[in-house]
């Protein structure tokens, strides 16, 4: 169990603050927007493909459409030999509302080129078309195919950022009550844990992507009334008997607080659990993998963490 602060400054060359500085101003200006409250949905996710145009899916990547009990999914997979592979199941951010795993790319293929894995990227539903628990099913029922299929739970894992953060812990309280093994291991990156908006009254004045008034209407749109719930809100779940969970989050967003305390709650429910903080970087700042260095960074660091808890064949 440990918390580290990764400090970007003291390691980076200037190329590469610069880069940062500049990618900083560009997700402010261009995301962020998307995200207000008064932008409607639909204009919401057209906004966030565009954007996701300029991320750089790693090099060797193939993307395949499917279907696991009904389920849309992007499996995803870089280089060969993969027979064996393991299975990771990966949950998009964008506040249950927006986002698809074709927005995602550049962190799922380099989760499947580092783990040599197969990696399936799960399009749940979204709100407000399928509010909660819409998105939980989908979920499941690819687990659960999974598992049907053969694979046993220590090679699968599961990851998730923002909104999917959340999601991939909320889909293991479900199996656990359904009787069904836990994965092997979550790795989540800026979780959003708590939709009850419990820390909305801290500011975080160099968040790029969020406010907490975006966060508000998403919470309405996907949990009316059910905020509270831990199959919404999985801080406010028992996480005892979690499996191995890495924790990532920038120093500059509004979720930071979240993350600490999903930390420690798993900390003193003896989850083996670490947090890494990422000083000077904003919300899922992964997304950015292929065009700056500590976004490549941490996807290392991401896939090392669950090859060390991934059996092995």
């Amino acid at each position: 169990m440990s918390q580290d602060r990764m400090s970007r400054d003291s390691d980076e060359p200037g190329t590469q603050r610069l880069r940062t500085t500049l990618m900083r101003n560009l997700v402010r200006t261009t995301v962020k927007p998307f995200f207000a409250p008064s932008v409607p949905v639909p204009v919401k996710r057209q906004g966030l493909w565009l954007t996701s145009r300029t991320a750089r899916p790693a090099r060797g990547s193939a993307f395949q459409s499917m279907e696991m009990g009904g389920v849309d999914v992007e499996q995803v997979t870089c280089g060969e030999g993969q027979g064996d592979a393991a299975s990771i199941i990966y949950l998009h951010g964008g506040a249950f509302c927006v986002g698809s795993p074709v927005t995602h790319r550049a962190i799922t293929s380099r989760l499947a080129r580092n783990l040599d894995a197969h990696v399936y990227a799960v399009d749940y539903r979204l709100a407000p078309e399928h509010p909660f628990p819409g998105a939980l099913e989908d979920v499941l029922t690819v687990y659960r195919e999974l598992l049907n299929a053969g694979e046993t739970p220590d090679r699968i894992a599961i990851a998730g950022d923002s909104s999917g953060g959340g999601l991939a812990l909320s889909t293991v309280f479900a199996a656990r009550d359904m009787g069904l093994p836990a994965p092997a291991a979550l790795y989540v990156m800026s979780p959003w844990v708590d939709l009850s908006l419990a820390n909305s009254g801290q500011a975080a004045p160099r968040e790029s992507v969020l406010s907490w008034r975006g966060l508000a209407r998403a919470a309405r749109l996907y949990a009316p009334g059910a905020t509270e719930d831990p199959m919404v809100s999985p801080l406010r779940g028992d996480l005892v008997g979690l499996p191995p969970l890495l924790i990532q989050t920038g120093s500059e967003e509004i979720l930071l607080a979240e993350a600490q305390q999903l930390f420690e709650k798993a900390r003193h429910a003896n989850v083996r659990v670490r947090l890494k903080i990422y000083d000077g970087l904003w919300h899922v700042f992964q997304v950015h993998a292929g065009l700056l260095a500590s976004a490549d960074q941490a996807l290392t660091e991401g896939s090392d963490f669950l090859r060390d808890h991934l059996a092995r064949n």
